[in-house]
């Protein structure tokens, strides 16, 4: 049929009904309405709550991930760094000892030499500077021969000019420490003794080892008549330099005072006292990589931990869009059913009252009782009516979803328009029992409108405050001026709309109570009308109501001029 041209019904296979006449549905429990559901319309275009929550987590993470992504390159960074300074810490420690075993390995080889102990027992002193000195005492910065009774029996430096004997080479505090740890090395023992010194304030590594024969055994002499022969090198910035060259450290320095720096080796006398200490530059092979590559790592992490959330946001889009696309699909559902309902409800009882009329009729049963005959066809005559008007209503929003429906504007009588849709609802109010009033208002009052247009509204509203009001009730009509134009409100006292029906009471086919048990008739296309011929006429209709005191509906539109 024509009238269902643009309205799409769910399947409905008709299923056998085992209930007997009268049984009430048991879907509907007694004195219970239907709620209806959460209007979906009412957060379609806003984003849920979890939709909202996972954004921020996105954001979250994508910090979260740059900032560990750059804590984990610094801590590489840092972590090759302490690696490299650690490095090279072992192999200064190295360099140092390696130095220190090639002096002391010096003083052994000259002090275990049999003319050598002969010179010194006699104390030789020609002989000892002319072979250990000017012969191989260049192989060190400083050498000492040591008598048993602790004088300096022949002494050499490289930068003074040795005589034998020359005390004062060493000084006696160092010459000290040197016997002092020299005594507990045993007499046979070839490995003699080293340590670090400060000779007028330049660090120098002294060896100091007995003078023995080539056996290591001097019985015939007590271990404190032995001679000690003491050599040492001065840690210059040659000597340093030649350290730190295998090891490509070529600021190796000494630091005199203070205490030994990140990148330093404390050095310490015989007794243990800090002397001073070998720095040298601290190595940052992370720090140049992180400084080389950093910048495109860190555009690379943005770009693509920007990439990332763009994805994840559009995803969230998405999902967002086919949330909305399915709460539409549900609200176009929800529509559909109780369309089905509504229509069904509304057709039931007419064509039920038509059916039962004529058949009533072809029986002869009223045949003798013209009047009773008279009497049902004019039921059926109204039922037919009714019929033609929810006809007419559907046709009519078919119209307007298409665009179809024609509007002639023109200057109009507001108190006119009232007056006669008053006069067109009073029948539907004496049904009711319900009374309408209407307050003064100014005659002169004009608005620019379709006058059967803004009749039907009223009529509308009318209609829908007088089913939902009490029986004995009363509907106020008012007609008043505003800052914004002319308001034509109705009020009634009737069951008011529940708070969660508000979002929907403008909603095509909308019901407060959709179920086949309601009191009240209607299609719930009339208010949905209503909104549409407002629109059209750039005006405004509203509500205000409270659930179980009743409700106010209104309409604004801008005043015109009367015509001349």
């Amino acid at each position: 049929m024509t009238i269902f041209q643009n309205i799409e019904l769910p399947d409905r296979t008709p299923q056998p009904d085992r209930r007997r006449r009268g049984d009430p549905d048991p879907a509907i429990r007694p004195g219970h309405r239907r709620q209806p559901l959460d209007d979906p319309g009412a957060i379609l275009g806003r984003e849920p709550h979890f939709t909202r929550n996972l954004k921020s987590a996105l954001l979250a993470a994508a910090v979260v991930l740059t900032a560990a992504i750059a804590g984990l390159m610094f801590g590489i960074s840092k972590g090759h760094d302490q690696l490299a300074l650690d490095t090279s810490q072992r192999m200064v420690e190295g360099g140092l000892k390696g130095f220190e075993e090639r002096v002391l390995s010096l003083t052994r080889d000259y002090a275990f030499w049999d003319d050598f102990y002969r010179a010194a027992l006699r104390d030789d002193v020609d002989w000892m500077y002319t072979n250990v000195a000017a012969k191989k005492g260049t192989e060190s910065d400083i050498s000492v021969v040591i008598a048993p009774n602790g004088r300096a029996d022949f002494g050499w430096r490289s930068d003074v000019e040795s005589a034998a004997p020359r005390p004062g080479l060493v000084p006696g505090d160092t010459l000290a420490q040197l016997h002092e740890q020299l005594e507990r090395v045993p007499v046979t023992d070839r490995n003699g003794y080293s340590t670090f010194a400060r000779i007028d304030g330049d660090v120098w590594l002294l060896a100091m080892s007995r003078v023995v024969p080539w056996n290591g055994i001097a019985p015939e002499t007590p271990d404190n008549a032995i001679p000690r022969l003491v050599m040492g090198k001065r840690l210059s910035p040659e000597v340093l330099a030649e350290i730190g060259a295998p090891f490509l450290i070529h600021d190796l320095g000494w630091v005199a005072d203070g205490a030994p720096r990140k990148t330093g080796l404390a050095l310490r006398d015989a007794r243990g006292t800090f002397i001073g200490s070998v720095s040298w530059t601290a190595p940052s092979p992370g720090a140049r990589v992180l400084a080389s590559i950093g910048l495109p790592v860190a555009l690379i992490t943005l770009v693509t931990v920007f990439v990332l959330v763009v994805a994840a946001f559009t995803f969230v889009g998405t999902a967002h869009r086919l949330e909305n696309a399915l709460i539409r699909e549900q609200k176009a559902n929800r529509a559909k059913s109780e369309f089905v309902a509504t229509v069904s409800h509304e057709l039931r009882t007419p064509v039920t009252s038509i059916m039962g009329s004529l058949e009533l009729i072809s029986s002869g049963a009223l045949a003798a009782s013209p009047e009773k005959t008279a009497e049902i066809l004019a039921i059926a005559k109204n039922n037919a009516r009714r019929l033609a008007a929810l006809i007419e209503d559907l046709l009519q929003i078919q119209k307007m979803e298409t665009g179809n429906l024609d509007y002639h504007f023109a200057p109009v009588q507001i108190g006119a328009a009232v007056e006669r849709a008053i006069e067109l609802t009073r029948p539907i109010a004496s049904n009711f029992e319900v009374g309408i009033t209407a307050a003064q208002f100014d005659p002169a009052l004009h608005v620019r409108a379709d006058l059967s247009r803004l009749e039907q509204v009223l009529t509308n509203i009318l209609s829908n405050a007088i089913k939902f009001s009490h029986k004995g009730g009363d509907v106020l009509v008012e007609v008043a001026e505003t800052p914004s134009g002319i308001r034509v409100s109705v009020t009634d006292h009737g069951i008011g709309i529940p708070q969660g029906a508000h979002d929907r009471v403008f909603a095509p086919f909308s019901q407060i109570d959709s179920s086949d048990t309601r009191k009240t008739g209607g299609t719930g296309l009339g208010l949905n009308i209503a909104k549409r011929i407002m629109d059209a006429h750039r005006g405004l209709i509203g509500f205000d109501s409270v659930e179980g005191e009743g409700s106010t509906f209104y309409i604004e539109m801008p005043r015109v001029s009367a015509p001349a």
